[in-house]
């Protein structure tokens, strides 16, 4: 119900920018699958962590109808997090006995804005973006042991880079495919000089409404 208020609000306060043409060259939705890592500084052990899929979808506005330049900014859900292994010992010997992959599973509502430069050509638009982003975390949990997670932060900095490429087709739901890179500025864990970081690989399919 809260994610459902926060993005009714933001879809009501974009609504009158969407009614004119002259700010907006299209709008749409993008869906896809995100691969994350955490990266664990300063902890007093070792973490040999394993990268997490997980899914991310969204709504985004293009602003300005130029053929090189755009704007885009967007709302998303996404699912973070990583697996690392823990092995098991018996009850009266040190041996191993095996491991076992456990996952810590955030998750965010992000707010990107990039900028998008076009390159033209006859029958796609090739683009790369770049830009800052905000995340707000929505919620965690942990398959192994959940006590970290109540000091990570609510709000963290961020940045993301890619590419993407969005054939030219004459039809009313024009499809595009987009390659993405996000990297977290500021740590979302911060505890005693031990930090983690976010970092994720997504690939988005979507479609803009012409």
């Amino acid at each position: 119900m809260k994610k459902l208020t926060i993005l009714n609000i933001l879809f009501l306060s974009l609504y009158p920018f969407l009614v004119q043409p002259q700010l907006v060259n299209n709008y749409g939705i993008k869906l896809g699958i995100t691969s994350t890592d955490l990266s664990y500084e300063n902890f007093p052990f070792t973490i040999e962590s394993q990268r997490k899929l997980g899914f991310i979808g969204g709504v985004f506005v293009e602003w300005f109808n130029n053929p090189i330049f755009s704007m885009i900014t967007e709302i998303e859900y996404s699912q973070k997090g990583a697996g690392y292994e823990i092995t098991g010992t018996g009850a009266d010997s040190p041996e191993p006995i095996g491991t076992k992959t456990y996952y810590d599973k955030l998750d965010y509502l992000s707010f990107p804005i990039y900028a998008k430069i076009k390159i033209p050509a006859s029958v796609a638009v090739t683009y790369l973006f770049i830009g800052p982003r905000i995340d707000f975390l929505l919620g965690y949990s942990s398959e192994f042991n959940g006590n970290i997670f109540s000091k990570f932060k609510s709000t963290t900095l961020g940045g993301i880079v890619g590419l993407g490429i969005h054939p030219l087709l004459e039809i009313p739901l024009n499809p595009f495919l987009e390659l993405r890179y996000n990297i977290d500025f500021t740590n979302s864990y911060d505890e005693n000089g031990m930090t983690i970081n976010n970092n994720a690989f997504n690939i988005l399919l979507g479609v803009t409404f012409n």
